[in-house]
């Protein structure tokens, strides 16, 4: 009785329970001890894996072109042929395990070997090991995925950096053959004048040399005004690359002055000037100069294009929460949407149907739209064909200017 309960206790123990890694590993050790007895040098603790599953994992994380010269390595260094075996041992595991640790670290090679191989359970250092290992090549992965960004992000930045200084080369080769086309043209009329003049002097009247010498006036004025204000672009990038200090303005006072300046030509022309300001102490920071001179470039656009019967200009100045707002209106023939776009770039002028092309070298509202911009500001025009035009000009107020 006591011998058929002792069979029992074993045959249920066994049936409802799993021998540990070290039970397998002795009971193999001591039933196959011939298989250990080569002289080889083998774990304490028997160590083999199914071919089948031992190199795919292999070949997963070191390439099938990597394993199989680590596998003729192996065969040449111990003489025998892996060709078709099918049960590795210790020494080949430990073999592949060693090459394995250089790709993905000691404790993550020994895990993935233990995966495929029957030894021992797996150690709470072990697997300390292995998360340690992998929290330093998250660590690494996380670096180099900075890295890869910050790279990226560099790299599009001078590729921007780079398509701007190619805009600006275009911008500036456009531009340079723009003022040198709208040179020529007075500069050949005065050569040609002054040829005649000087040719045919004797035969000439003085009402023709008089008509000359004013045509020669006038083109000298118009090659005066365009150096001008090609220096004036220069000089309003210049202030804005070195950030000339600001000072504290009253738009009200600029217009003003702007106003009795022109009074004259208003007079001249017959045109009428109304200034409405309901923000006569809003202050802005900025330029004096340039403010003056975009004030004055959009009164002289105004007076240039209103009614030549009755012209009249309405100049007004509003306060808001952030910025004072400038409007200067007239009562011209207006302008298309299609062409509202076009009027603040360079050399641009929209002819009159009238009049045909104005006077001036279409630079003035160019250089305008940059006085604004450089002041953190905004410009633009509302206008129906016959009805005028009305330019707004939004400039920040003093404290919104950093």
């Amino acid at each position: 009785w006591s011998l058929l309960l002792n069979i029992l206790t074993f045959m249920a123990v066994s049936s409802f329970t799993k021998p540990s890694a070290l039970a397998v590993a002795q009971a193999d050790l001591f039933v196959n001890i011939h298989r250990y007895s080569t002289g080889k040098e083998y774990d304490v603790i028997r160590r083999e894996a199914k071919m089948s599953e031992l190199l795919p994992m292999m070949n997963r994380f070191l390439g099938k072109t990597r394993v199989t010269q680590l596998l003729k390595q192996y065969e040449t260094e111990n003489k025998v042929s892996l060709k078709n075996l099918k049960i590795a041992e210790a020494d080949l595991i430990n073999y592949l395990e060693r090459h394995l640790s250089g790709a993905i670290g000691a404790a993550s090679a020994r895990l993935m070997t233990e995966s495929v191989s029957k030894n021992e359970n797996i150690t709470m250092e072990e697997v300390m090991q292995v998360m340690e290992q992998t929290q330093e090549v998250m660590r690494y992965s996380k670096a180099l995925e900075a890295k890869s960004a910050e790279l990226e992000a560099t790299t599009q930045q001078l590729r921007e950096a780079n398509e701007q200084l190619q805009a600006l080369d275009r911008l500036k080769a456009d531009f340079i053959t723009t003022v040198t086309h709208e040179l020529r043209t007075p500069v050949t009329s005065i050569k040609s004048l002054s040829k005649i003049m000087l040719d045919y002097r004797h035969e000439l009247d003085d009402d023709k040399i008089n008509n000359y010498l004013s045509i020669l006036v006038s083109e000298s004025d118009r090659i005066s005004r365009l150096i001008n204000q090609v220096l004036d672009i220069e000089k309003i990038n210049v202030e804005t690359a070195v950030q000339k200090p600001l000072e504290a303005l009253k738009p009200d006072e600029i217009v003003k002055q702007v106003i009795t300046g022109m009074e004259a030509l208003f007079s001249e022309k017959g045109v009428q000037c109304k200034y409405n300001s309901e923000a006569p102490q809003v202050t802005i920071a900025g330029h004096k100069d340039r403010i003056i001179q975009a004030v004055m470039n959009l009164v002289s656009n105004a007076y240039k294009f209103c009614s030549p019967e009755n012209g009249r200009i309405e100049i007004s100045l509003k306060e808001l929460p952030d910025a004072a707002v400038l409007s200067v209106k007239d009562n011209g023939i207006g302008i298309a949407e299609q062409d509202q776009a076009l009027i603040f770039e360079q050399f641009t002028q929209l002819d009159n149907p009238l009049k045909g092309k104005p006077a001036g070298t279409g630079l003035g509202l160019f250089i305008t739209k940059q006085i604004i911009d450089a002041h953190q500001g905004k410009i633009w025009v509302e206008s129906q064909p016959g009805k005028g035009a009305t330019f707004f000009v939004r400039l920040p107020k003093h404290k919104e200017i950093d």
